[in-house]
């Protein structure tokens, strides 16, 4: 087995367990609250809220993103 195939590998274990269920709820979550800018009145915390949901949507992308390297690994 490859290093890739190791990475997929353990990232795919990972994506089966239930504490990464649970961030992703969380992360979904926060996502949600950021996303409101309504009572926003800094452009600081505009962009915070920007650069965290920008940290999120990577971490939520994660599967998609090893399913990608899995395919490229496998063919």
């Amino acid at each position: 087995m490859t290093e890739d195939e190791k990475y997929v590998s353990h990232m795919q274990d990972l994506f089966m367990t239930a504490g990464w269920k649970l961030l992703v709820e969380e992360m979904e979550d926060t996502a949600t609250l950021l996303i409101d800018i309504r009572n926003i009145t800094k452009i600081e915390q505009l962009e915070f809220n920007k650069g965290m949901l920008s940290m999120i949507n990577s971490l939520l992308s994660l599967p998609d993103e090893i399913a990608g390297i899995e395919d490229e690994v496998t063919h």
